[in-house]
């Protein structure tokens, strides 16, 4: 009768007595009762999980969590963890107390580690759903989840198993991504393979772009959170190069220009002279720097100034690049969208940077046709209509740094 009940759906807070609901339902799973009466009980819980009024409150209850997890990790009929799992990743979505709540709990998540590797579909797919809820807990619980024996590999073991669910290899990426921040990027750049696989993933391994755009989402994630001196950031610096190079998808490329602008702004010398000295790591940028998609184009041109900002360093570099010349040329007098004019000025300023640099403006005058056309950029941009003054202003002043070089 009280799982006929619970199939309504009801908050908890419109019945009377509904206090003693809840632990007498824990009683009977607890209890001595038969196999019905368990799953009667699982199934109501389950379904008085969904509304979520009632979510903290069964979470709050004593020992309904204890009998949730026992039934997942007990020699209970499938029908029954069944029940168990969904009502457990019914409770750890949309509450944050309940979230973090659960994550603080290292049996917990050793139960649901445990449980993704259940020999049946629902079981192992509601676990994995949870541990996605529990990643995005507060960033005590994320150290606490992390710090659990086997749960990284295993959810890397997931995301790369050409066997699992589509869906499922997604979400075991989307737990990773929503795992990293600074207080767990050290412990997670640990794991030998965790670049491996995320740069498998964004690459276009298995060809599942959601789950390439979650492992490069990742990637971004540990260049903003690792620490500037760890010792996987030659690694991480050369996975970024080969996900920029790969093109698998405009979201995995978004995700990309990012993080190669987020090393050229973080001021670490040892991340920048690691990217730059990477093999390919221009003509992907100049690439990157061409893509039609401003979400990609303007990240990278943002790098690329940044770059060229480094007088002495990569500045020198990038003006010696015959391709990189024009197509910041190309760039500098190209007229449309409004995402072009901003590109325009990315590409101005990074020509003024390299302008005022000795070295580069050298290197550039040593290049008939990219000194004569860079030249032309710099004078149109600075007759021009552009709303940016001093930007005007500041090409005509480029002009007049060039210009004596042409004799």
């Amino acid at each position: 009768l009280i799982e006929r009940w619970a199939a309504l759906e009801m908050n908890l807070d419109s019945i009377d007595n509904h206090h003693i609901l809840l632990p007498f339902l824990v009683g009977a799973v607890n209890g001595t009762s038969g196999k019905e009466t368990v799953h009667c009980a699982a199934l109501s819980l389950q379904r008085l999980s969904r509304p979520a009024a009632n979510k903290a409150m069964m979470a709050l209850t004593g020992g309904l969590l204890d009998c949730l997890f026992g039934l997942l990790q007990g020699c209970f009929p499938k029908e029954i963890r069944v029940e168990a799992a969904e009502a457990v990743k019914n409770l750890a979505w949309e509450c944050v107390p309940n979230k973090n709540l659960i994550a603080s709990s290292s049996w917990y998540i050793e139960v649901l580690a445990t449980t993704t590797k259940d020999k049946d579909e629902k079981i192992r797919g509601a676990a994995i759903e949870t541990l996605v809820h529990l990643s995005s807990a507060s960033t005590a619980e994320k150290v606490s989840i992390v710090e659990v024996d086997g749960l990284i590999n295993r959810l890397l073991q997931i995301a790369q198993d050409f066997t699992e669910r589509p869906d499922l290899r997604v979400s075991a990426t989307h737990a990773l991504a929503c795992l990293i921040c600074r207080e767990t990027a050290t412990a997670l750049g640990k794991y030998d393979n965790l670049l491996d696989v995320l740069r498998y993933l964004s690459c276009g391994g298995l060809n599942n772009a959601p789950a390439a755009i979650q492992a490069a989402m990742a990637i971004k994630k540990l260049v903003t959170c690792s620490e500037k001196d760890s010792e996987f950031n030659g690694a991480l610096v050369q996975t970024i190069v080969a996900i920029a190079s790969s093109k698998f998808c405009t979201q995995v490329l978004m995700w990309a220009s990012r993080a190669i602008r987020q090393l050229t702004l973080d001021g670490d010398s040892y991340r920048t002279s690691t990217m730059v000295e990477a093999k390919g790591f221009f003509t992907t940028l100049t690439e990157l720097c061409k893509h039609p998609h401003p979400n990609v184009q303007r990240p990278s041109l943002e790098a690329l100034e940044a770059l060229s900002v480094n007088h002495g360093g990569s500045a020198l570099v990038v003006a010696r690049s015959k391709d990189i010349m024009t197509m910041l040329v190309e760039t500098a007098l190209r007229e449309g969208q409004i995402h072009d004019a901003l590109a325009r000025r990315l590409a101005v300023q990074t020509i003024l940077a390299l302008a005022t640099d000795p070295p580069a403006r050298r290197a550039i005058a040593s290049q008939q046709d990219v000194f004569v056309d860079t030249l032309t950029a710099l004078s149109t941009f600075g007759s021009s209509k552009d709303d940016d003054t001093e930007l005007r202003q500041a090409a005509s002043q480029g002009v007049a740094l060039l210009a004596p070089l042409l004799l």
